[in-house]
């Protein structure tokens, strides 16, 4: 033991003997190298060298961007600049979301449906377009209560299979929606199955001769985003319709819900992208017509075929236009207007902090008498 504890003791005294002399070599090698500020920087050049080599003034340097130097005017119309943008923002985002029409049309109790046994039904409903929708009119369906983020949901289909490619290992993307009665599911998976399939139509509007009401022409093609479904738009080889059945949940095969599957499935390739959250809204048609939407009364002729009444959950229409920011989102309006008010409050803290430390040197030096 006694060996062991000299032994140690003479590597400790040797490494400190080395790690001195290092300490000394930079601080003499910085001192040379800028004679001008040699006893300015020599203190923190000592100091630093306490920490070793890692803390020299070879690896550390002293820049002026790390050390700025902003007045209190800088930090109080920076501030309060970026305050005043976010607000004209927020104005113009809350004008817009005011000019915006939007109705929302409940229909859940319009029919009930059991599962799975279900039979389509038909049924109607009117609303009231409370202002006239300038431009493009857009007719979105809504869904509460429904988890189709659920990782069980959304990872389970093939995208193979909807671009006519044989996939390696269907079964494991579709898992337990691959085959049905012995024959391969198109398309399969439990996020196809699931795919919304009411059917509306809009009537109106409704004056005092609803015989003379018109139908408003809808269109479903052109919903997804072109960059989205880039590629995608492409019709399946026969070969791939035979020895397949429908998915349990639709009223008729791919075959005849497209007449070239997956040519034109603009709902589905919409109906694919996974929403964050289980209230949710998707387009699935917008208004084929120059004209506007006027305002009035309108008819909902609905066909009733999802049944959302097993999970606990609501269906509606919605019936909106656009602006220059796009839909009504009242969030474009509140948030800006969060970030204005913050803004606010930190520059006016900083013109506050700054009057209370001008007048407190001003006291101590007898300009002002407190």
């Amino acid at each position: 033991r006694g060996r062991l504890a000299s032994g140690y003791s003479r590597a400790r005294r040797r490494f400190c003997s080395r790690r001195e002399s290092l300490e000394d070599f930079s601080v003499q090698s910085y001192n040379a190298t800028t004679p001008s500020k040699t006893t300015a920087t020599q203190p923190a050049v000592a100091a630093a060298g306490q920490f070793g080599n890692l803390g020299g003034p070879y690896l550390q340097q002293v820049m002026p961007g790390l050390h700025l130097g902003l007045s209190w005017r800088q930090m109080f119309f920076s501030l309060f600049f970026v305050s005043i943008a976010h607000g004209v923002l927020a104005y113009f985002a809350f004008i817009s979301w005011l000019g915006t029409t939007e109705v929302l049309v409940s229909y859940t109790s319009c029919a009930k449906l059991s599962y799975p046994n279900q039979t389509a039904q038909e049924c109607e409903v009117t609303f009231n377009l409370p202002a006239q929708i300038d431009g493009q009119a857009y007719v979105y369906f809504r869904l509460c209560n429904f988890h189709l983020n659920h990782r069980h949901v959304y990872s389970s289909w093939s995208m193979p299979q909807l671009l006519g490619k044989k996939p390696n290992n269907i079964k494991y993307s579709c898992k337990k929606f691959t085959y049905r009665d012995e024959k391969l599911v198109l398309p399969c998976g439990a996020l196809p199955n699931a795919i919304f399939n009411d059917t509306v139509n809009v009537t109106g509007p409704l004056n005092s001769d609803t015989k003379n009401a018109t139908t408003i022409p809808l269109s479903s093609s052109n919903l997804s985003w072109p960059s989205h479904t880039a590629g995608l738009h492409k019709a399946l080889p026969a070969k791939l319709l035979e020895n397949t059945v429908k998915p349990m949940n639709w009223p008729e095969p791919a075959a005849i819900r497209y007449k070239r599957p997956f040519e034109n499935a603009d709902d589905l390739w919409v109906w694919l992208v996974t929403p964050a959250f289980p209230c949710f809204r998707k387009l699935i048609h917008w208004v084929d017509s120059n004209e506007s939407l006027s305002a009035g009364k309108y008819k909902m002729s609905i066909g009733y075929h999802y049944p959302v009444a097993g999970f606990g959950g609501t269906k509606s229409f919605v019936v909106a236009g656009k602006s220059l920011l796009g839909g009504k989102n009242l969030a474009l309006a509140v948030l800006p207007s969060a970030v204005s008010a913050v803004y606010f409050l930190l520059s006016l803290s900083t013109l506050i902090e700054c009057y209370c430390r001008l007048r407190k040197r001003a006291i101590a030096l007898g300009i002002v008498v407190d």
